[in-house]
C-alpha cells in the first residue's frame, strides 16, 4: 500500500474526528449555559411572584387555580425519556452497522492500496455498531426486569425502603 495515501488517509479521519470531538464539547458547554440561564430566570420570576402574596392562604388558591398549576408545574425541571435514549442508541448502532457494511463491500472492489483502510474503517463502525446495539437492548431488558420487580412490590413496602 502506498504510504502517503494511507497518511493522508489517517489525517482526514483524526482531523474529522477533532473537529466533531470540538464540536460536541461545545455543544454540551452552550447547552448547560443556556439551560442554567432559564433556571435562573425562572427562579427569580418566581420568588417575585412568590414574594406578592400576603398570606399563605392567598398563595394556597393561586396555585390551585389553572394558572397557579401551571405555575407549579413549570418548577419542575425536565427529565429525559429513558427509552427514547435507549432507542435513539440502537438507531445509531444500525445505522452504524449498515455503515461498516457498506465500507466493507466497498473495500472488496476498491485498489488494492486502499482495501486496508476501508477494511479497517468497516471493522470499526461495525464494532461501535454492535456496541450501541447491544448496550441499548441491555438497558430496555433490565428495565423491563425492574419495572416488573417494582410492580411487584406493594407500594407500602416500596416507600418504607425508599425512606431508610
Amino acid at each position: 500500500m502506498a504510504p502517503h495515501i494511507t497518511e493522508g488517509f489517517f489525517i482526514g479521519l483524526v482531523l474529522v474526528t477533532a473537529t466533531l470531538t470540538v464540536g460536541s464539547i461545545l455543544n454540551g458547554v452552550i447547552r448547560s449555559r443556556r439551560e442554567r440561564r432559564i433556571a435562573e430566570l425562572r427562579a427569580e420570576v418566581q420568588g417575585k411572584l412568590l414574594d406578592r402574596f400576603a398570606t399563605s392562604s392567598e398563595a394556597l388558591e393561586f396555585l390551585r387555580s389553572e394558572v397557579g398549576a401551571e405555575f407549579a408545574s413549570a418548577t419542575t425541571f425536565e427529565r429525559s425519556n429513558p427509552l427514547s435514549r435507549m432507542l435513539g442508541s440502537l438507531q445509531i448502532g444500525i445505522v452504524s452497522i449498515f455503515v461498516g457494511l457498506g465500507l466493507f463491500f466497498v473495500q472488496s472492489g476498491a485498489k488494492p492500496e486502499v482495501q486496508e483502510p476501508f477494511f479497517v474503517l468497516s471493522m470499526l463502525a461495525m464494532s461501535l455498531g454492535f456496541g450501541f446495539v447491544a448496550s441499548s437492548l441491555l438497558g430496555i431488558y433490565l428495565s423491563r426486569r425492574l419495572e416488573e420487580n417494582v410492580k411487584g412490590v406493594p407500594a407500602a413496602l416500596r416507600r418504607a425502603e425508599s425512606d431508610s
